[in-house]
């Protein structure tokens, strides 16, 4: 089933101008979710989120597929559709479960700084605390200079963010 899943999102994703073949992938994974034997998978709930969220207005059935899992991944998604909906409560909620799992592990850091960027200027700063943390431990990388250019702008600090962004084209100059 999770390799199935994985071809889906694959069709799926490859299928951007035909609205027919995109229901189609839909419908199959909600079948694959209703089936009791398969739908224990966590590798196609969370790929059967991926495509609901990436569908558009599908955002209950994007959380209904990782609500109830309990590894890092459902956690991190979760928190992300949180934070989507604007019910930052419930997303603090799902990081105090990510800490108590693994607090220093990167998935938990992340999500930590998109917390922190999504609440607001009051604390932009861990967020740049966080990433520059990541940062230092793996290298910069654009998606990490990216996140640090967002939480600067939150926090109004434009000349900080314009480096940041300088930086994330020179590691990848092609984009």
């Amino acid at each position: 089933v999770a390799i199935r899943s994985l071809g889906l999102h694959a069709k799926y994703l490859a299928t951007a101008n035909d609205v027919d073949a995109r229901q189609s992938v839909i419908e199959t994974i909600q079948g694959f979710l209703n089936d009791p034997d398969a739908s224990n998978s966590s590798s196609l709930q969370l790929t059967a989120c991926n495509i609901f969220l990436t569908h558009g207005e599908m955002m209950k059935e994007a959380l209904q597929c990782v609500h109830l899992g309990m590894t890092m991944e459902h956690l991190a998604v979760c928190l992300q559709i949180y934070i989507k909906i604007d019910r930052l409560d419930l997303a603090e909620n799902n990081l105090m479960l990510m800490k108590q799992a693994d607090e220093d592990s990167t998935l938990a850091q992340l999500c930590k700084a998109y917390l922190s960027i999504a609440h607001g200027s009051s604390r932009a700063d861990d967020a740049i605390y966080a990433l520059s943390h990541l940062s230092e431990q793996y290298g910069p990388s654009p998606m990490l200079l990216n996140c640090m250019a967002v939480a600067n702008i939150v926090a109004k600090r434009y000349d900080a963010a314009e480096i940041n962004l300088n930086d994330a084209l020179q590691e990848e100059p092609g984009n």
